[in-house]
């Protein structure tokens, strides 16, 4: 073992570099293989007062909850 070597924690921001690379080959590879773009489950806590507004959305549009937020998605560009 070579003693002269000092292991150090990578940087935050080497991290998020790194990551963000993972997520574009993912996306990458979607893209190219639609067949493997399967649906996944999301959790995710939000606000009472943004849930009230998706529920009032929803019942407006007479369309479910989750139409309402993939639609949303989909206007920011991320669907």
């Amino acid at each position: 073992m070579d003693r002269d070597h000092v292991f150090t924690e990578p940087s935050d921001e080497q991290l998020a570099a790194h990551d963000a690379e993972n997520l574009q080959s993912v996306l990458t590879h979607l893209r190219d293989n639609p067949t493997d773009d399967a649906e996944c489950f999301l959790e995710v806590k939000v606000s009472m007062s943004a849930l009230a507004k998706m529920q009032l959305r929803s019942i407006q549009e007479k369309t479910s909850l989750q139409a309402v937020l993939t639609e949303s998605l989909r206007r920011d560009g991320l669907s």
